[in-house]
C-alpha cells in the first residue's frame, strides 16, 4: 500500500479574497499542536505574488470575494472545512 500524500493547507484571508496554499506535512504536524510556528500580527504585511502562488502547486487557489456566491462552514468528527460556491457554479472545498 502506498502512503497517502498530505493535503494540508493554509488559508489566508486577504482584503480581496481567500488564498489557499498547500503546506508540507511537517508544517501541518507542527500546526496541529497549536498555532503555526510563525504567526504574524493581524496588521503584519506579507508579500503576495498571485502568479507564484498558483505556479507553486496545482491545488493552490485564489478565490476573489467578488466571485463568491455562497459559502458554508461545516464541521465533522475529525476535520472542519469551508465550501465556497462561485457565481459561475464552481465549488471549492477548503479543509
Amino acid at each position: 500500500m502506498r502512503p497517502r500524500s498530505s493535503r494540508a493547507s493554509v488559508l489566508w484571508l486577504l482584503p480581496t479574497g481567500l488564498v489557499r496554499v498547500r503546506s508540507g506535512l511537517m508544517d501541518s504536524v507542527a500546526n496541529s499542536f497549536g498555532s503555526s510556528l510563525w504567526t504574524p500580527s493581524p496588521g503584519h504585511a506579507v508579500g503576495f505574488d498571485p502568479t507564484a502562488v498558483l505556479a507553486a502547486h496545482r491545488t493552490n487557489k485564489i478565490i476573489p470575494f467578488d466571485g463568491i456566491d455562497s459559502a458554508r462552514l461545516h464541521s465533522g468528527v475529525t476535520t472542519s472545512g469551508l465550501t465556497v460556491t462561485m457565481v459561475d457554479g464552481t465549488r471549492h472545498k477548503l479543509l
